[in-house]
């Protein structure tokens, strides 16, 4: 028993998306959710490596972030208010800033592919979220630099 439970927490590596070693956590079997930790990969629920492009694009834009503005910068800003954001069930997550930025980068990056799912993945500030107002100047230098 105690095995089995120690087990479900280990990710499992499956393959690559553009060169980002992706895992799946066996304990988020039945979960959609996932998260991208620059400098390990991209981690997603078991059996959902071949199903999910569309979250592994959006992880994959997290990704970017921490190239574009530095892993500092990533796990400081970007990894603590997206955590926050996924946490509070008051808001939709794509909302916040922190999101939609990693969508631009991963569309950008993967030339606009043609079936992007612009519903769940939009490029853009699209609804008022408590997230969307980064106070310290230098967020707002950082996402005002992107382009769509």
């Amino acid at each position: 028993m105690i095995l089995k439970k120690i087990k479900n927490r280990i990710p499992i590596f499956v393959g690559y998306f553009e060169k980002i070693a992706v895992y799946e956590l066996p304990l988020w079997e039945k979960k959609s959710w996932a998260v991208a930790l620059p400098g390990f990969g991209i981690i997603i629920g078991k059996g959902k490596f071949s199903t999910t492009k569309h979250t592994l694009r959006h992880e994959f834009g997290h990704i970017l972030q921490a190239k574009k503005w530095g892993f500092l910068f990533f796990y400081i800003f970007v990894a603590t208010l997206s955590v926050k954001s996924a946490l509070n069930k008051k808001h939709y997550h794509q909302d916040t800033w922190t999101e939609w930025s990693a969508n631009i980068l991963s569309y950008e990056y993967l030339k606009k592919p043609d079936d992007w799912n612009f519903i769940f993945f939009y490029l853009y500030f699209k609804n008022e979220s408590p997230y969307n107002l980064p106070k310290l100047k230098f967020i707002k230098s950082k996402i005002s630099k992107l382009s769509c």
